[in-house]
């Protein structure tokens, strides 16, 4: 299959479902240097917590407003806050809403586990 092929392949299943996630994982064993391909197994990785693995695909995913969001969650997920904070800022800037919400959360775990320590 293309990958364009894979990707329509992925609209056919509930987002974040075993078989969804299936599709991209997939996708990705089989154009391992597409950085699209990357980018979706890191978030599928990150989803599932497996923090390794986000990694080694973020770092094959290029430069994107999806990708700096997608290395916020990961810094997140590692409790990494500030370099969480500029990944998500840099989001932010290059237009992923979602990330000005992600930022806030960020900064109250950033806080939590400061006052914690």
């Amino acid at each position: 299959l293309s990958l364009n092929e894979l990707y329509i392949a992925a609209t056919q299943f509930e987002p974040k479902s075993d078989e969804y996630n299936e599709v991209f994982e997939t996708a990705v064993r089989m154009y391992p240097d597409d950085p699209v391909s990357n980018l979706n197994a890191a978030n599928v990785a990150i989803s599932k917590g497996l923090y390794k693995d986000a990694k080694r695909y973020l770092l094959k995913s290029g430069a994107s407003a999806e990708a700096e969001y997608a290395w916020g969650l990961y810094y997140i997920g590692v409790q990494s806050y500030d370099e969480a904070e500029v990944k998500l800022g840099n989001a932010k800037e290059l237009g992923i809403k979602e990330a000005d919400d992600m930022l806030k959360q960020c900064a109250e775990l950033k806080a939590f586990y400061s006052e914690n320590e």
